[in-house]
């Protein structure tokens, strides 16, 4: 009698997987994330991304004090005996731009910018996040299941399920839930993205007002 072989799925723990792409892996994006899910980086539904020393985000930070922080966010959270509320209350504008531009990922999202013109803030745009000790960002998934990038410009780490420290990526997939906070004060950058796997997440993704 044959016994048929059984492969047993890729990264079967679920463990966050961490990356090290050489340049240039690196300078294609979209090739090397399917690297990462070949291996089963999205069963963690969270990954780390350390990208090559010799990759620089921008030359210096001489401008940073020009940039608009437009809708400021202060949290709160109040509670007692583990049982605990967050609010998030948006400010107003603290100092012109409001949004961050970073290198377009090229990926599936980029369609509904270029083709629609439909530019959705925080979603197909990137945004700046500063952090402070003690703040956090609640458990969520993506708005429309969608990926996400994060990259970490500087200041202390980030705690999600794995720290993350200046200079480096997490990259979440669809479904990932995910939660995290700040050790300190830092700086980070993020939007969302799509692939052509993500499309079939994106049929059956709920929309929440």
């Amino acid at each position: 009698m044959e016994v048929a072989e059984v492969e047993s799925p890729l990264n079967p723990s679920c463990k966050i997987m961490t990356f090290r792409p050489t340049m240039e892996e690196f300078r294609e994006f979209n090739r090397y994330l399917a690297y990462m899910e070949s291996k089963g980086a999205h069963r963690a539904g969270l990954a780390k991304v350390i990208p090559p020393k010799e990759w620089k985000p921008r030359q210096c930070y001489d401008d940073i004090d020009n940039l608009l922080i437009p809708a400021p966010i202060q949290q709160m959270v109040t509670g007692q005996s583990g049982l605990f509320t967050q609010y998030n209350i948006q400010k107003k504008a603290m100092t012109g731009v409001d949004e961050w531009n970073i290198a377009r990922l090229n990926t599936v999202l980029d369609v509904v910018e270029e083709e629609c013109g439909i530019s959705i803030e925080g979603v197909n745009t990137p945004y700046l996040y500063f952090g402070m000790w003690k703040t956090t960002f609640a458990w969520h998934t993506e708005d429309m299941d969608l990926y996400s990038i994060n990259y970490l410009h500087f200041g202390e780490p980030k705690s999600w399920q794995i720290t993350q420290e200046a200079g480096e990526f997490m990259i979440t997939f669809p479904y990932g839930y995910h939660a995290g906070f700040n050790h300190g004060f830092n700086c980070a950058e993020s939007t969302n993205f799509a692939t052509v796997r993500w499309i079939d997440y994106g049929k059956v993704a709920k929309l929440t007002l």
